[in-house]
């Protein structure tokens, strides 16, 4: 919730009663307030709770978010006993310091919005966060061993070197001059799969970034970012995540066909996930100063080139136009229209092969809409026919 003064915000949970979802009555609802993190009692309100994020695993549910108080910002993880919550109905949460930021002093480290990552193995002991680092180019994971006798407790937090990435480019759909509110270059989702194939779990996620007609890094500092930056979204997948996480693949979307970063295609607001069977689907918003509010997705396979990926395909086709006007007392005007913030891509716990993302696109003029796009894994190959049999041995 959001409560008019910003502080001591209350985070929503509700659990189903079992597998099967009915109305209201199927759930039981919980609660606990921003409060519950530690803060300095002489600040003169508590702090609030912004951007939550969820994840759910063996042991837990995951929640990560930005909790600001009086002088600083805490990248906060709470940690939520999942089988006292589901079998006994006792709300039990554990909160965790996983990155700050001082706003007198200007300092800041650790991880910046941190994403509770979803688990699908059931043997794991280990709960996971990730985010981006505050000034150096890399990811974060952190690791959370959970221990139901005592408590859960921060085993480290890992910096995992990637590319070099800077925040996306400004951009506008057609029929609207302000910008788009892009969310930074945070990270969308995080999602801890295992590949049935190689018997190896790997944590993926993605964000939108800056980059050049290649899909490479593009300084901010100069006329080239103006010229040739355009927004692509990055993907990751990082393995080894017990012992010493580290990047195993990455691959970026990016319209490498337009040479002005001013009329590119612009991919943002992406989530990845990927199915027992290794292959990964990209979901996200596209949109260029000539086309509208759409949804796409990409897609690679298991056997792809590392950091590969397919062509992005449009989901929705809409001409809404999206430039909704706020009213702020005598003046009504809009400079940034809120966009994106969350995105959600997810395997079919059904058939550990179907994958489901779900993203924002403009479905009427000034309005955003959330489109479901079902991604069927691929058909089995067909086997060929046999030959002629015979028992007489070859003598060719």
């Amino acid at each position: 919730e959001v409560n008019p003064s910003l502080e001591n915000n209350a985070i929503f949970l509700a659990v189903s009663n079992g597998t099967k979802i009915a109305d209201t009555s199927s759930f039981t609802f919980f609660s606990f307030n921003s409060s519950l993190f530690p803060y300095d009692p002489s600040a003169p309100y508590a702090p609030f709770l912004d951007f939550p994020t969820l994840g759910v695993d063996k042991n837990a549910l995951v929640i990560g978010g930005n909790q600001f108080g009086y002088d600083s910002l805490t990248n906060v993880g709470y940690v939520v006993d999942k089988k006292a919550l589901v079998n006994d109905g006792r709300l039990i949460v554990y909160p965790f310091e996983l990155g700050v930021e001082n706003f007198i002093t200007g300092t800041a480290g650790g991880m910046f919005t941190p994403q509770g990552a979803s688990n699908d193995d059931g043997t794991s002991k280990n709960s996971f966060f990730a985010g981006i680092t505050y000034f150096q180019d890399a990811l974060v994971v952190a690791r959370i061993l959970f221990d139901h006798i005592s408590a859960p407790s921060l085993i480290n937090e890992t910096a995992v070197p990637v590319q070099p990435f800077t925040y996306p480019r400004d951009n506008s759909s057609p029929g609207s001059l302000a910008i788009l509110d892009l969310s930074d270059t945070r990270l969308l989702e995080a999602t801890i799969h295992k590949n049935k194939i190689t018997n190896e779990s790997s944590l993926w996620t993605a964000h939108a970034v800056a980059v050049n007609r290649q899909g490479n890094f593009i300084t901010g500092s100069d006329s080239d970012f103006v010229n040739n930056a355009r927004t692509g979204s990055r993907w990751y997948e990082i393995n080894n995540l017990i012992k010493s996480p580290s990047l195993k693949q990455i691959g970026t979307v990016v319209d490498g066909n337009e040479p002005s970063g001013r009329r590119a295609q612009q991919y943002f607001s992406p989530s990845i996930a990927a199915s027992g069977q290794g292959h990964a689907v990209l979901g996200g918003t596209t949109d260029a100063f000539n086309q509208y509010l759409n949804v796409f997705v990409a897609g690679r396979f298991n056997d792809d080139v590392p950091g590969y990926t397919h062509t992005p395909q449009k989901a929705t086709n809409t001409t809404a136009i999206y430039a909704p006007y706020f009213d702020f007392g005598q003046h009504t005007f809009s400079y940034v229209n809120r966009w994106g913030d969350f995105s959600q891509t997810v395997v079919d716990p059904g058939d550990d092969q179907t994958i489901w993302t779900f993203q924002e696109y403009a479905d009427v003029d000034d309005s955003y809409g959330v489109r479901a796009v079902q991604v069927k894994a691929p058909a089995p190959a067909t086997p060929l026919p046999l030959g002629t049999l015979s028992n007489k041995k070859d003598t060719s």
